[in-house]
């Protein structure tokens, strides 16, 4: 019972670092198309979420691969909740108010 409890507080923590990376670049391009500095907010932004994100993985795997299998289950849980979420095209505004939308054109 103890065994299926860590793995339960595994996938919550690899669901909350999904949560921390994947919200973190829907606001990135929310307010990064919007910003004058643009061009160091997308890097900013893209070393500091790995940056959360690697600690996280390497905290919560605790160098055991099953872990990290099990964190990743929980990362990729959230980020296919957002795919769902934002499955419609979204629309944006840029610096000289131009909307731009997201979706592919083939």
């Amino acid at each position: 019972m103890e065994a299926f409890i860590i793995i339960i507080l595994k996938i919550l923590g690899g669901a909350a670092l999904g949560l921390v990376f994947w919200l973190g670049l829907l606001w990135t391009i929310q307010y990064g198309l919007r910003s004058k500095y643009y061009a160091l907010l997308f890097p900013l932004s893209f070393f500091f979420r790995l940056a959360i994100t690697v600690l996280g993985f390497y905290y919560l795997a605790e160098t055991n691969w099953v872990n990290l299998m099990v964190v990743f289950l929980g990362f990729f849980s959230i980020r296919l909740v957002f795919l769902r979420r934002f499955k419609n095209p979204m629309k944006y505004k840029v610096n000289d108010g131009e909307e731009v939308s997201d979706e592919v054109k083939s």
